[in-house]
């Protein structure tokens, strides 16, 4: 098997124009299920791509998209969630089948020299309204945004109160070394015995009283209207 295959693409049925996509094995996978598509033209959409590689190989396990041969290997972005704008040029795909038969399925498709139709009958979303497809796809959903805040402030209150609860039933309970935990959750609330905290109150009490003592019937006076 040659390391660098070359597959024959054609957009439809209706095209007679052959792309060719460059197919390598991917050399860190010992289990030889993991196959490299160089030079996937922008047009081939994602979900696009991976239903033809399904429906004429197999199943798959995974499949990540790159900008670049280079960017093999980094979590960049993949398929089911894609980060890269699928506008900007040619694309790297790396397919991780399922099953090893699929791999070798894929290869002998290819030395059979066969054109692989990337939409069959159909066409893909080109020009114009692709980029109105990304635009739409770019406008965020307030609803769907309101339920996804709402779910995670939920989930952080359950689990502030779950530590409540946990910290509650911890207080006065010594640990292993007979350390009581003291925790801000607590029935009793501690005051820490500094010395600045100390003077402060002195302060104060000072104050309260030095105003007491210098109008002694502050409190005592009564508001006569006539």
């Amino acid at each position: 098997m040659k390391e660098i295959s070359i597959l024959n693409v054609i957009v439809n049925k209706s095209s007679s124009i052959v792309r060719h996509v460059f197919v390598k094995p991917l050399a860190s996978d010992p289990e030889k299920k993991s196959v490299i598509f160089v030079n996937l033209p922008c047009f081939c959409d994602p979900e696009s791509f991976k239903k033809l590689i399904v429906e004429k190989f197999g199943d798959v396990t995974l499949i990540t998209y790159h900008s670049s041969i280079e960017k093999v290997g980094i979590d960049e972005s993949s398929f089911d969630k894609e980060k890269l704008s699928p506008l900007n040029g040619h694309r790297v795909a790396v397919v991780h089948f399922k099953k090893k038969a699929s791999y070798k399925e894929l290869f002998n498709f290819i030395e059979s020299e066969e054109n692989l139709y990337l939409y069959g009958d159909s066409k893909p979303i080109t020009g114009i309204r692709r980029w109105e497809k990304c635009y739409n796809e770019s406008i965020l959903d307030v609803q769907s945004m309101k339920e996804e805040i709402a779910t995670y402030i939920a989930a952080y209150d359950a689990k502030v109160q779950l530590e409540k609860e946990r910290a509650k039933s911890m207080e006065g309970v010594p640990d292993e070394e007979g350390w009581i935990k003291v925790t801000r959750h607590g029935k009793k609330s501690f005051l820490p015995n500094s010395e600045s905290l100390d003077k402060k109150i002195t302060d104060q009490m000072r104050r309260k009283k030095a105003k007491v003592e210098g109008f002694p019937y502050v409190n005592k006076i009564k508001h006569n209207p006539f």
